[in-house]
């Protein structure tokens, strides 16, 4: 039987869907018990999605003979990641990587769904600590550094530094 080939517009837009569909729940998720249990839930849910990531970054890891931040911006941004983010790599070296994502379409879906900008700002520091846990699990030597300053906690770029 022959195996179907399926065009990588369709893979894009499916695997883009899906992970845009977990990260919705998640935030809703979290989002539900930040209203029902107040502010002691952002630190219990940066730790779950931290703990979530690092699981896969570990599982990355055993995938590369040498864990350099070179290989490991390879594989964030292997086919369909880089074009459903519209990812840009500003700076790569051994030392240090800036990736920026152009393109959030789970901002777009929370905007969508009726979510203030203000919840956006509370939501995606929580939820940016999957990717954190990701890069630190792949290599404890590795830190990701979320976007401070005016651009504010949504501006969507991925700082790696080795420590």
């Amino acid at each position: 039987m022959p195996e179907e080939t399926i065009p990588s517009k369709d893979v894009v837009e499916y695997v883009g869907g899906e992970l845009v569909n977990s990260r919705l729940a998640m935030g809703f998720l979290v989002k539900a018990f930040l209203d029902r249990l107040g502010e002691e839930t952002i630190e219990i849910a940066k730790k779950a999605l931290y703990n979530s990531g690092s699981v896969v970054g570990r599982g990355l890891s055993k995938t590369v003979e040498e864990k350099s931040i070179p290989n490991l911006v390879r594989m964030m941004l292997a086919f369909p990641y880089k074009q459903i983010f519209d990812a840009k790599i500003e700076h790569l070296s051994e030392e240090k990587a800036v990736i920026h994502w152009r393109l959030c379409p789970l901002k777009e879906k929370f905007k969508e769904m009726g979510m203030s900008e203000s919840e956006m700002r509370i939501l995606c520091p929580i939820l940016e600590q999957y990717d954190v846990g990701i890069v630190e699990g792949f290599d404890n030597r590795f830190k990701c550094v979320p976007p401070k300053g005016p651009q504010g906690p949504c501006k969507c770029e991925i700082y790696l530094r080795k420590t």
